[in-house]
């Protein structure tokens, strides 16, 4: 039954029903706004009393609660959670049945997240987030297969380097010749400063880290096993390197 209502010395008329009537993405409504400036350390009582109102209020309320809260997960709002707080919230709500839908956590299937797995709302975010040319290389792999859709990143990482610098190299002598620092094809940065040099240095290990200790053991041995969160960091790695590929110049031969 839905008759109960919020009470009145609780719920303050800052945040009356009618101030939730808000459409997805306005960022000025007002009940919502007014819940996340008064969220500083004196007020989290305060805060905590209303929402927990809100849940014993009735069908409406809840409503009402739900849009809060799926809203706030979205960014809506002025003050959204830190990146880590919400990838720790979604997968918990996932785990109970809920789910965040433009802006309101809507009701669905429950899902069963293994210890060192990501649930599939954060894997489809990691999978968006990644570099277009990880995505393209990986996609027929990423379900089933995380350990050779890594090694198909890293491959692929060595082939544009090889295309940019124009080598018929591989492996680490491709990467000390693309763009070791004494004499870069690949330029990360302004060679003149000291902080140029030691960009490209650091740079020129990590490209030259992910195919001796990334690409080639997963070559030359059989695959290790990993859990999904380790797969997903190795990826995210992967990309990090193909974005500063697409920042790099390109050292014009004379």
């Amino acid at each position: 039954m839905c008759e109960k209502q919020v009470p009145e010395d609780v719920l303050p008329q800052s945040v009356a029903e009618e101030d939730w009537e808000y459409a997805p993405r306005d960022l000025d409504s007002p009940a919502a706004d007014r819940l996340l400036i008064s969220a500083d350390a004196e007020n989290w009582e305060y805060v905590l009393r209303v929402l927990d109102s809100l849940f014993e209020g009735g069908c409406a309320a809840r409503r009402d609660l739900r849009k809060f809260i799926g809203g706030w997960l979205e960014g809506y709002f002025h003050a959204p959670p830190p990146g880590d707080v919400r990838k720790r919230i979604i997968p918990l709500l996932a785990q109970q049945g809920w789910h965040v839908r433009e802006g309101r956590l809507v009701i669905g299937e429950r899902v069963r997240v293994e210890p060192g797995a990501v649930s599939p709302l954060e894997r489809d975010a990691q999978l968006a987030a990644l570099h277009p040319d990880v995505q393209q290389v990986t996609e027929r792999f990423i379900d089933d297969h995380l350990d050779v859709a890594i090694f198909e990143a890293v491959k692929a990482i060595t082939n544009r380097v090889k295309q940019m610098a124009d080598l018929d190299l591989d492996g680490s002598s491709l990467m000390d010749r693309a763009m070791g620092p004494s004499n870069p094809i690949i330029m990360f940065a302004d060679m003149t400063s000291p902080t140029g040099r030691d960009i490209q240095q650091g740079l020129h290990f990590m490209f030259k880290g992910a195919v001796q200790g990334i690409r080639n053991p997963n070559a030359h041995e059989q695959f290790q096993p990993l859990d999904e969160v380790e797969s997903f960091e190795t990826l995210a790695f992967a990309s990090m390197l193909m974005r500063h590929l697409d920042r790099a110049t390109i050292k014009q031969k004379s």
